[in-house]
Parts: structure tokens; C-alpha cells; sequence
């Protein structure tokens, strides 16, 4: 039985609200056709909304289906967070400090990282290949967010560092290439 008062209802409740209000908002700014400071704040607030609604939403799926519910937790409490600080960039009024800004590349990265381990591990593999893949995807996807927030807190070294931003596109290929494999493998050997 469906109860519309169970957490999971009043959350998703939340974000359709949420994304339906910025939406509208977005709609008519772009029919109004002015765009000040002021809009482009309501649009950039809109676009935060949308994106880590999506990120608390893989979150929450993998919450809802009862797999690694510490994974789902802190995936949804970080897009969250994120969020928040997001909103607080935006609407401060004063030019954020190199730190500040360092500081909020560095939750995008965990948060969208967080989001895409998520969907992941909606898997449920029952072969030693799908898992084998998965978590060599869970690994890649680890490495690349390892590197982007090395580079975001080193942001001077970047420059110089050729191996680096080679072993990022490496690891960058893989990780994509996990991400469409692991549900074809799955798909291949049976689910469990």
C-alpha cells in the first residue's frame, strides 16, 4: 500500500515542487525576455535546482531499493549541501574568494560523483563479470573525481602537468565506458 505521507513521497512531493516552481520561473523569464542580474540569478538558481535534484534523486533510488543505504544517505545529504551552497554563491551578493569557489568545485565533483556511483550500484550483479566491471566502473569513477579535485585544489600545477591531464582522460574513457558496459554485461549474464 502507497502512503503519502512515507518519507520517500514527502522527498520526491518536494523535489516535483521544487522543479515545477523553477521551471515556471525559468519559462516566464525566458518569455519576458529581459535578463539582468537579477534573472540570470533566477536562472542559474533554476539550473541548481534541476541538477542536484537529479543527483539526491539517484540517492534516493538506491535508498529505495535497500542497496548500501550509507552510499544512498550521504549521495543524497551532499547533493543537498551542495545545493544549499550553491544557493548561498549565488545570492550572497559578494564576490566569492578563490577558496570559496575551490571549495564549491569540490562538492560538485563529490556530489555528481556520489550520483553516478549511485545509479551504479542499483546493479545487482549476480556474475563475477557484471561485478568485476561494476567495480572496476566504482574505481574509475573514484579515480577521476580523485584527480578533478586534486587539479581544483592545485590549481596552478595544472598547466605543467601533462601526465596528469593524460591519466585523467584515461581514467575519464574508462569511466565512461564502464558506465555503458556494466548494464550491457548485466543484461548479457542474467540478472540476479
Amino acid at each position: 500500500m502507497h502512503t503519502l505521507n512515507s518519507p520517500k513521497n514527502i522527498f520526491l512531493t518536494g523535489v516535483i515542487a521544487m522543479l515545477s516552481i523553477t521551471a515556471l520561473v525559468g519559462i516566464v523569464l525566458f518569455i519576458r525576455g529581459e535578463f539582468g542580474i537579477i534573472e540570470g540569478k533566477i536562472l542559474a538558481t533554476t539550473a541548481a535546482i534541476g541538477g542536484f535534484s537529479l543527483a539526491a534523486l539517484c540517492g534516493a533510488f538506491l535508498y529505495e531499493r535497500n542497496r548500501v543505504r550509507s552510499v544512498a544517505n550521504v549521495t543524497m545529504t551532499t547533493a543537498m549541501v551542495s545545493l544549499i551552497y550553491t544557493l548561498v554563491l549565488i545570492w550572497e551578493g559578494v564576490e566569492p574568494s578563490e577558496d570559496t569557489i575551490r571549495a564549491w568545485g569540490v562538492l560538485l565533483v563529490v556530489s555528481f560523483s556520489l550520483a553516478h556511483a549511485s545509479l551504479l550500484l542499483l546493479i545487482r550483479p549476480a556474475h563475477d563479470v557484471v561485478r568485476g566491471v561494476q567495480y572496476a566502473t566504482l574505481a574509475f569513477i573514484t579515480l577521476v573525481a580523485l584527480i578533478v579535485i586534486s587539479l581544483i585544489l592545485e590549481f596552478e600545477a595544472v598547466e605543467d602537468n601533462e601526465v596528469l591531464m593524460r591519466t585523467l582522460g584515461v581514467f575519464g574513457i574508462l569511466d565512461g565506458l564502464g558506465t555503458v558496459v556494466t548494464p550491457l554485461v548485466y543484461v548479457m549474464y542474467g540478472r540476479s
